[in-house]
């Protein structure tokens, strides 16, 4: 068995990076209702929506948070529940 990548890849919608941005912004912030155990995670966090940023033109839009609920809409589907 060959020898396994040390980089992991991940696929995400548009909608569903966005929505993630929002809530690793709020971690890396002002929000204590999660708490970062370790600096390492610290790390990770900032260089997590580092990358998400640099991905995404949506969080620099003057309609950020129309774009956002609707991304929130998306990743929930109809009826307010998680899409397939």
């Amino acid at each position: 068995m060959p020898d396994e990548p040390d980089k992991v890849t991940l696929e995400l919608e548009q909608h569903e990076a966005l929505v993630l941005l929002e809530f690793l912004g709020r971690i890396h912030g002002d929000d204590q209702s999660v708490r970062i155990e370790h600096r390492a995670e610290a790390s990770v966090l900032c260089d997590l929506c580092c990358m998400l940023e640099a991905q995404l033109v949506q969080p620099f839009c003057a309609n950020h948070t129309e774009t956002l609920e609707a991304a929130r809409r998306q990743v929930l589907g109809p009826g307010g529940h998680e899409a397939g």
